[in-house]
């Protein structure tokens, strides 16, 4: 009977205090506390909490309702609380933003414009308002007002995220040039680390124009020059240029940061026939399996077949050796080097599917090549 009492007991104290709190909440209470929990996410443990405001008749209980609301990604709802709060209210001016955060989560679009209006006056706002104001001008068609909106919050929020966006419009106004200079600016101007110039050279990229990209990529190397992912993004729009030997360049310096990017720099020079480079970069490559496959792919590529057949010896010591692709070549580079039992030995071990018809065809070659004691012509 006392436990039974006991627990009643915890119960009601519990239901009194709306929750147990966390002792890192212990000095706050109240509205105070609420903006607390809803800022670290726990709307759980807000909702008594605005509750007892509310019983209070605490004037910031509706607002804080409906950023509930809000995060809880019940928009609509979270608007038409924040809807009753008069504009006389101290809260108006915050419950006005959080009318447009939720209109624009809500694509509720002109009225995500109408409640962002004053976004440069109300105290509430941050950039973030700014820009889905003119995201939401840019939707309703009015990409002078969305150019207006950005170039005031340029002054107000100098932000790097309201800088790319005031880039994205240039260039979809397709104002190229001002948007490379003002990329340059900004960039030169700021201590931007490398995500920032990575960031604007693919908004150059997507829309087309690579040349600007590139620009934008040269200078984060002069800023960067050991940095992975600038090398690696310059390479790639080099090779899609089809400007090879600076598209190496890239790689060849990503190798520096991260050896397994020699393998990439040897496999661009197989793939573009300059076979002797390749070689080059295919000895720091560090995996002996890759390097030896991409050492045979060159031979194969550059039509070395004595020097294949030279390596059969190495490939033994290998796990190489029971890769239906390099028995084939092995196969096909004994034959051309007049040493068909062993190139037959190779064919009678291939399994692969797509590689069997080749396979009989080149094992009946030499077959009728032994018969005939005649030279093998492939």
């Amino acid at each position: 009977m006392k436990t039974l009492f006991f627990l009643v007991i915890c119960f009601l104290n519990f239901s009194a205090q709306g929750f147990v709190k966390d002792p890192m909440y212990d000095d706050l209470e109240g509205a105070a506390l609420v903006r607390t929990l809803l800022k670290d996410g726990k709307l759980d443990l807000a909702q008594p909490e605005i509750k007892e405001l509310q019983k209070k008749s605490s004037p910031e209980a509706g607002v804080l309702l409906g950023q509930w609301y809000h995060l809880k990604g019940e928009w609509k709802t979270a608007i038409q609380e924040l809807a009753k709060i008069p504009p006389s209210s101290p809260y108006s001016e915050e419950a006005l933003m959080w009318q447009g955060r939720s209109a624009f989560f809500a694509k509720q679009i002109k009225e995500c414009v109408a409640f962002y209006a004053n976004v440069f006056q109300n105290k509430h706002a941050n950039e973030t308002d700014a820009l889905r104001k003119s995201h939401c001008e840019q939707q309703l068609g009015k990409i002078e007002k969305a150019w207006t909106t950005v170039a005031k919050a340029r002054v107000v929020f100098p932000t790097f995220a309201v800088e790319t966006e005031w880039i994205t419009l240039l260039l979809q106004l397709k104002l190229v040039h001002e948007g490379l200079v003002a990329s340059m600016e900004w960039l030169g101007t700021h201590a931007s680390p490398a995500t920032h110039y990575l960031n604007i050279a693919e908004i150059f990229q997507t829309s087309g124009a690579t040349t600007s990209a590139l620009a934008i990529l040269e200078m984060a190397r002069a800023q960067h020059p050991t940095n992975l992912e600038i090398n690696l993004a310059i390479s790639q729009v080099y090779f899609q240029k089809g400007l090879m030997m600076a598209a190496e360049e890239g790689f060849r310096r990503a190798a520096i940061t991260d050896g397994k990017y020699y393998y990439h720099t040897a496999e661009l020079n197989r793939q573009t026939r300059r076979f002797e480079r390749s070689l080059y970069f295919n000895a720091a490559v560090v995996d002996e399996k890759e390097r030896l496959k991409q050492k045979i792919a060159t031979y194969v590529d550059a039509n070395k077949y004595s020097l294949i057949a030279s390596l059969d010896p190495v490939i033994q010591r290998s796990d190489l050796q029971k890769d239906d692709e390099i028995r084939y070549a092995l196969a096909y580079s004994l034959v051309r080097t007049g040493d068909l039992d062993k190139s037959l030995k190779y064919l009678s071990q291939i399994t692969k599917p797509e590689l069997i018809e080749k396979t009989t065809v080149l094992r009946q070659t030499l077959i009728d090549c032994k018969e005939k004691k005649s030279v093998c012509r492939l």
